[in-house]
């Protein structure tokens, strides 16, 4: 299976001449990026922050990098601009239906498979550093932008909401008492902190999660396989979720983007636009207002 990546960097300068034969437009060639052998479930592109690349580092530093999750198990990370592989993160034993990193660093990748699991890795050496067993397939996760909180959700119909430095130090503690360097005594595997209950309509039974994408470190959007998409803050459980919007007609969520849009006013107030964009399977576009 190929990925194919468009960037302006490699666009191809072919001219095709316009109906009418008065005009002329570029069009554009993707980079073909082979390496997967199964339909791909996931592809994201993040830009690397400016604190995370070294100053003594070459002006060819990656500073655009692509991560996919695929059906063949085998995520992999790549350069966001020439599309050069750079790494296959290696473990899961089911699909992978979703691939994501750390936006504050980049340095850590999470995936989440039909295994059951959610894995955490060391996006420079590969390595595993941690495993977060489910009750059942995992479709979604997202890490809000501080890189505090991870978002996982799946066939449970739950949002599990973990602290990333708890899980990484538990894991960083779990591999000592193996090696011997502590007791053996603790829990296996941390947990969740928080768990939310998407609920199906009217907040009834049990629906598939699957997708999830952060606001901000505090407020978590969901979206389900009934067409509901809910926004959650994990500080209030109790209160369940702040809104809950239902797309029409019988379709599932399949993804989910978050578009900033800054509009200013002469009174020298700002108001932000949070915009989901659900695109499959259909385009639907709904805000969220925050000043």
């Amino acid at each position: 299976m190929a990925t194919s990546v468009q960037h302006p960097s490699h666009v191809s300068t072919d001219t095709v001449t316009a109906t009418g034969g008065s005009a002329a437009a570029a069009r554009q060639i993707p980079t073909v990026c082979p390496g997967h052998t199964r339909p791909l479930s996931d592809i994201q592109f993040f830009r690397v922050p400016q604190t995370a690349i070294p100053e003594d580092s070459p002006a060819e530093e990656e500073d655009l990098l692509l991560i996919s999750g695929c059906h063949d198990k085998l995520p992999m990370l790549r350069s966001g601009r020439t599309g050069d592989w750079i790494g296959t993160l290696c473990g899961h034993k089911g699909a992978v239906h979703c691939a994501t990193l750390d936006p504050a660093s980049c340095g850590l990748a999470v995936t989440a498979s039909g295994d059951f699991s959610v894995r955490l890795w060391d996006a420079v050496t590969g390595s595993c550093l941690a495993i977060l067993p489910h009750n059942h397939i995992v479709k979604g996760v997202a890490i809000s932008p501080s890189g505090r909180r991870l978002a996982t959700g799946g066939h449970e119909g739950l949002i599990r909401v973990w602290e990333l430095e708890r899980v990484l130090v538990h894991a960083v503690a779990e591999r000592l008492r193996v090696a011997g360097h502590l007791p053996l005594e603790g829990d296996d595997v941390p947990s969740a902190g928080v768990f939310l209950s998407h609920g199906g309509d009217g907040g009834k039974g049990k629906v598939t999660v699957t997708k999830a994408i952060w606001l901000d470190d505090d407020i978590v959007c969901s979206g389900a396989a009934d067409g509901t998409v809910k926004f959650w803050d994990v500080r209030r459980v109790a209160g369940g979720s702040l809104s809950t919007i239902k797309l029409p007609g019988s379709v599932e969520v399949r993804d989910m983007e978050i578009v900033t849009v800054q509009v200013s006013f002469g009174l020298e107030q700002t108001v932000f636009f949070f915009l989901p964009l659900l695109v499959f399977p259909i385009l639907y576009l709904c805000m969220c207002v925050s000043c």
